[in-house]
């Protein structure tokens, strides 16, 4: 009882400081300031997509609408077995370049051949399941009029939920995009989002690109690393003039394959650190510890610490959920906020379990491909 007692304080501490330091990043969100433009660089949009019908003619009208136009689109099309090449190409568009795979080779594969092919300064990533706002790329280049900006990290936010899965969805999913740009802020770059990034292409080979990483995704935050490491500046550009739109998986099987995929990428770096390891193992054991109330209530006594914790990680989160939904601008989120907890202790106690088991087997998959 001693012994638990003592790793479940621990690993609470932890939380509630996380939690803390997190708010006070958050704080500086809207500290990004437009620099005086000197000259506008060159940006290219680089989509990788596999079987993306169903989206990928509204992605690329959204693109076709910016009132900055691109220097191109690229899309690589990995190998579709529907009619997203056709579609694409429909759209008529004269920026548009496509790439086709003759055989499916993923997600990061295709990005390079795409990044290898553009002409750009800077390369602005988004999925083909996205809309981009009409400002997207004029923001992208005013930022990257400031040389010393070497990586920008954008909100990707769900929307048009139909339901109370979706909405909770919605709900962690923007925490998870605050956590990331407040991590940026507080000069500890960590998590991004692949469908809103854009980096100086220059960077991405002088860094080794996407390096050694073998892993279905993490091209993202490997990219942000390796550029912040050479000591160019990171910043998140927290903006509804930046925010790209997608929409919720519709079901929980596919949840936890997205949260696998994702956990996966935790201990892919070289340069994670001991502290920070021990840090995610603390945060991981209290949302485990949480998950498995029913047990301490079994064994006695125990459940009174974990009801505790509960109230404490409640009590927390709220203020916090409180605080990112105003900035974001959605206050309508906060009426799941309890079901969306109890999601979250959930497919953070299982997904990095999980995560290393298929580490062992088959791997990882994306849009159907499997990779180790």
């Amino acid at each position: 009882m001693s012994v638990f007692f003592f790793l479940f304080l621990a690993s609470l501490v932890v939380y509630v400081s996380f939690v803390v330091w997190i708010l006070f990043g958050f704080r500086k969100l809207d500290s990004t300031q437009t620099p005086t433009i000197r000259m506008s660089p060159r940006v290219s949009v680089v989509i990788a997509a596999r079987n993306e019908a169903q989206f990928i003619a509204t992605c690329l009208r959204s693109l076709a609408a910016q009132t900055c136009a691109p220097l191109e689109i690229i899309l690589i099309d990995d190998a579709s077995d529907d009619d997203t090449a056709q579609l694409a190409l429909a759209q008529n568009s004269g920026c548009l370049t496509l790439i086709r795979n003759d055989m499916p080779i993923g997600k990061k594969p295709s990005l390079a051949k795409g990044i290898a092919a553009a002409k750009g300064d800077v390369i602005a990533c988004t999925d083909a399941d996205c809309l981009a706002p009409p400002t997207w790329i004029e923001e992208i280049s005013k930022a990257f009029s400031d040389s010393s900006l070497g990586f920008l990290s954008m909100p990707v936010l769900y929307h048009g939920e139909k339901n109370l899965f979706a909405k909770s969805q919605s709900l962690d999913f923007l925490s998870l995009v605050a956590i990331g740009g407040a991590l940026i802020k507080l000069g500890k770059p960590a998590i991004c989002n692949g469908a809103n990034i854009a980096y100086r292409r220059k960077l991405f080979f002088e860094t080794g690109g996407f390096g050694k990483i073998k892993l279905a995704s993490g091209d993202d935050e490997a990219v942000m690393r390796n550029i912040f490491r050479v000591g160019y500046r990171v910043d998140f550009l927290a903006s509804e003039r930046t925010t790209v739109k997608t929409l919720p998986v519709a079901t929980l099987r596919a949840f936890l394959k997205q949260r696998i995929r994702w956990a996966s990428k935790g201990t892919a770096y070289g340069d994670v650190s001991l502290l920070f390891l021990l840090a995610l193992a603390l945060i991981y054991a209290f949302n485990l510890a949480l998950f498995l109330t029913p047990v301490w209530a079994w064994l006695g006594d125990l459940w009174r610490i974990a009801f505790a914790s509960f109230l404490i990680k409640f009590s927390v989160d709220g203020f916090a959920v409180w605080q990112m939904t105003k900035q974001f601008g959605r206050t309508d989120l906060r009426r799941v906020f309890f079901v969306a907890e109890l999601l979250q202790i959930f497919y953070v106690a299982l997904t990095p379990l999980l995560a290393e088991l298929l580490k062992l087997g088959k791997g990882y998959e994306w849009k159907g491909v499997n990779r180790k």
